[in-house]
């Protein structure tokens, strides 16, 4: 599949996660919908139990959907082709991080949606990671502009952001149950973590050519 094609299925599916936030009844699928409580009717969602059990489903699908998307465009570069339409992947993921970043402004803002401690608590981590990721999705985009050089060092900071997340959103989605939390929040990383690895195949590539 060419670069061209692989973010187009990448686009469409952050597309589609979005149109998911709007319509999903089920605050805790993703930090996002939480932001779009008050607009639609909170105070309903526990009459449609099984809308929330097909969110989850559906949020699966649709990062898993991601990864593929972005691990087609890794397999394209390693083929030593132009990298010219990879800004616009890390631009498509910078605005789907600032938009859980204003999420999160939203929860500390209102008191209503989340009063235990260790929701706050949780809610902090993920919100400290978003904002990494946003970081580093920023700076990719200025290094794929030319304006920096390679940052090989920020798979590092990618990774320890990425555990972050797992962690806090997994423990936000399912509670103190470990073994939900862990599975949930590794769902709800995996386009970030797709990013991870496909930074990974462009440093081997790198590393290879310079050789």
């Amino acid at each position: 599949m060419s670069r061209v094609r692989a973010m187009f299925v990448y686009f469409f599916v952050l597309l589609g996660e979005a149109a998911l936030i709007f319509m999903a009844k089920e605050p805790t699928t993703c930090t996002g919908t939480i932001y779009i409580m008050k607009i639609t009717g909170g105070d309903q969602l526990d009459k449609v139990e099984k809308v929330r059990q097909l969110s989850h489903i559906t949020v699966g699908v649709i990062c898993l959907l991601a990864c593929i998307g972005l691990l087609l465009m890794a397999i394209d570069l390693i083929g030593g082709k132009s990298k010219g339409l990879l800004k616009f992947a890390y631009l498509f993921m910078a605005v789907y991080n600032l938009i859980q970043v204003v999420a999160c402004i939203y929860i500390f803002a209102s008191t209503d949606l989340i009063r235990s401690s260790t929701q706050k608590a949780n809610c902090l981590v993920y919100f400290i990671s978003q904002v990494i990721l946003l970081i580093v999705m920023c700076l990719y985009i200025l290094r794929e502009l030319g304006l920096m050089r390679f940052l090989d060092k920020l798979s590092t900071v990618l990774l320890l952001a990425i555990v972050g997340q797992i962690v806090s959103n997994g423990l936000l989605l399912r509670g103190s149950n470990i073994k939900e939390s862990l599975i949930y929040g590794c769902i709800t990383a995996l386009p970030t973590l797709a990013i991870f690895v496909f930074e990974a195949f462009v440093l081997e590539a790198s590393i290879r050519r310079n050789r």
